[in-house]
């Protein structure tokens, strides 16, 4: 698991490598709309049915788990529905070294995403 700030671009390539093609759609969606809750990647990419399963939201769970661990995304301070609501109330945002590793090979993106700690009102 990666807790450095500063990574450098083999680490980046390496952790491209490891993450798996349903990690690298989630990683693109969160850039894509800049924060997703838990209930929203449970419902994009892990459910299967009409209703979510217990086992989908524990699969959700471990896979957002391992790339905070990784580094490449972060739950902001702010939870919806308060201390109790379980890991579905966070919302998710990319870190810089998620920014960078989805940059990777790719000139038309921005040279610098940065993240800001939205307002409770912008959420």
């Amino acid at each position: 698991m990666l807790k450095t700030k500063r990574v450098s671009k083999q680490r980046l390539q390496e952790l491209r490598q490891d993450i798996t093609a349903k990690d690298l759609a989630i990683l693109e969606t969160i850039r894509a709309c800049h924060y997703l809750t838990g209930q929203q990647i449970v419902r994009l990419y892990f459910r299967k049915g009409t209703e979510i399963q217990t086992a989908e939201l524990y699969a959700s769970y471990r896979c957002l788990k391992r790339l905070g661990g990784y580094g490449l995304i972060r739950a902001l301070q702010r939870r919806i529905g308060g201390v109790r609501a379980g890991s579905g109330s966070y919302v998710w945002a990319l870190t810089a070294v998620g920014f960078r590793m989805l940059r990777l090979n790719q000139s038309d993106r921005p040279a610098h995403e940065q993240f800001r700690e939205p307002s409770l009102h912008f959420l």
